[in-house]
């Protein structure tokens, strides 16, 4: 009765005095013996009593009890595509509804119902923006719960998606494929790719498919296969332009010179970063600004310009923060915090690398977290704590090679396995490793020891 009166009123608490009026309630409210089933529900947590002054409100204790209450009122009544928009449509402005719809799309798909949800999709493009970006979001969490915890049907529905091709179902699948980039999904990743890709070249969206082979180009820099990814890059550039996508313009540069960072290209890189910056100055666009701000204190921290990198990677973290964008924060906090371990400010260095650990874990950022651990590594390993150190770095390198990031493993190696004969570069400038570096890290070895480092790879038994 009590879910019923607030799915009626829209509300997730009700005044206790407004409830004393509903007839089917009354005679609960009223008893205040033990037997009383609102007691009852009371003792036991179920229900709970707030005080603001004077008015009494009532709500269930827990968020999630009442979604799935709201979830078994509503399983009966919605029973198509068209039922299901209207509740999205309610749930704009019942917030606690969104749960219960996840539950309820969730339980269709396990009943070889999917259909009903691909098809809300389709009758979402004549809706309001507001229950749109709504019908969006639920899709890819909904999806998202699907990869993980029964693949096979998140396959089934996906295989259904292009079958009525549309810009709303490119917009789902594009953030998906964000989210399962994050938490390091990748099989699942390159099954949702391949449906993108065909529904984008059926209904050729030039932006949307120079937007996923962007995609694909930033998984081949994972992976290892960085004059790929160049190439890919080299091919959408032109694309961009021509169909006027500054910002996607603006990001491919950003991403070429990264892989020119990452093969030693540095001079490259730089020009490259700042040609970006600019760009995204001009279209206003700040979340652009820090990334190329985070790039570019990169760079000087490599050149030893450790005042400007700081103030860069400080300026990046205050505009991730005002955009609430968790992983560039993390992000960035991890890279400042390198910047002190570089410095000797362990205290400051620990604080920064435990933060981006913590907002790692909390989005799912797999990759993040394995660079967190790895820094972590490389300040107990300053402390002297051998042992910690080396858990540290095997995790990480667990992780990484479970996302398959062929770059990210070897910093791993290097911190295990790097020795340096003598300490001061003055005398014979050798760097002995335990793998072969990438072109950035011996860029930035050579910056650090000069030109004339003799880079060897030494292989310990």
């Amino acid at each position: 009765l009590l879910v019923s009166e607030l799915d009626r009123l829209g509300a997730e608490r009700l005044e206790r005095d407004e409830l004393v009026k509903n007839p089917s309630l009354r005679a609960y409210l009223v008893n205040t013996q033990k037997d009383s089933a609102y007691i009852q529900l009371l003792e036991l947590g179920v229900l709970m009593e707030e005080w603001e002054g004077d008015d009494c409100y009532v709500r269930f204790a827990f968020d999630k009890f009442l979604e799935y209450l709201l979830t078994e009122t509503y399983w009966p009544r919605i029973n198509d595509a068209s039922s299901l928009v209207k509740l999205f449509a309610r749930a704009t402005q019942f917030k606690i509804l969104q749960g219960a719809i996840e539950n309820l799309i969730v339980r269709f798909c396990l009943n070889g119902q999917s259909e009903i949800m691909v098809k809300s999709f389709d009758q979402a493009i004549s809706e309001l923006p507001e229950i749109r970006v709504f019908i969006k979001e639920v899709a890819v969490r909904t999806l998202e719960v699907l990869s993980t915890q029964h693949n096979d049907i998140f396959k089934q529905v996906l295989t259904l998606i292009p079958e009525e091709p549309s810009d709303i179902d490119l917009e789902i699948l594009s953030e998906l494929l964000n989210r399962l980039y994050l938490t390091g999904d990748l099989k699942s990743f390159n099954f949702t790719m391949s449906i993108a890709l065909k529904e984008a070249e059926q209904l050729n969206n030039q932006k949307i498919l120079t937007d996923l082979i962007f995609k694909i180009s930033n998984m081949d820099a994972l992976e290892g296969r960085v004059e790929e990814s160049l190439i890919k890059l080299d091919q959408i550039l032109p694309i961009k332009k021509d169909i006027n996508d500054q910002i996607g313009y603006a990001k491919c540069l950003r991403a070429k010179a990264t892989r020119f960072y990452h093969l030693g290209r540095i001079d490259e890189a730089e020009s490259l970063y700042e040609a970006s910056l600019n760009l995204f100055k001009e279209v206003g666009n700040e979340s652009g600004i820090a990334e190329c701000n985070n790039n570019l204190a990169n760079l000087y921290k490599m050149k030893g310009k450790v005042d400007e990198a700081e103030k860069l990677y400080l300026g990046s973290i205050d505009i991730y923060d005002l955009l609430k964008d968790t992983n560039g924060t993390s992000r960035t906090v991890l890279n400042l915090g390198q910047l002190y371990l570089g410095q000797g400010k362990l205290n400051k260095a620990e604080e920064l690398i435990l933060k981006s650990l913590e907002l790692d874990k909390k989005i799912g950022y797999k990759k993040g977290i394995g660079l967190s651990l790895s820094q972590l590594g490389n300040l107990y390993r300053r402390q002297g704590k051998k042992e910690e150190a080396e858990k540290l770095y095997l995790e990480a390198f667990g992780l990484r090679k479970e996302l398959g990031d062929i770059e990210g493993m070897s910093p791993d190696k290097l911190e295990k396995g790097h020795r340096i004969t003598p300490s001061s570069p003055s005398h014979k400038n050798l760097l002995l490793l335990i793998s072969a570096p990438s072109g950035r890290q011996q860029a930035e070895f050579r910056y650090r020891f000069g030109d004339s480092l003799e880079i060897r790879t030494y292989r310990f038994e």
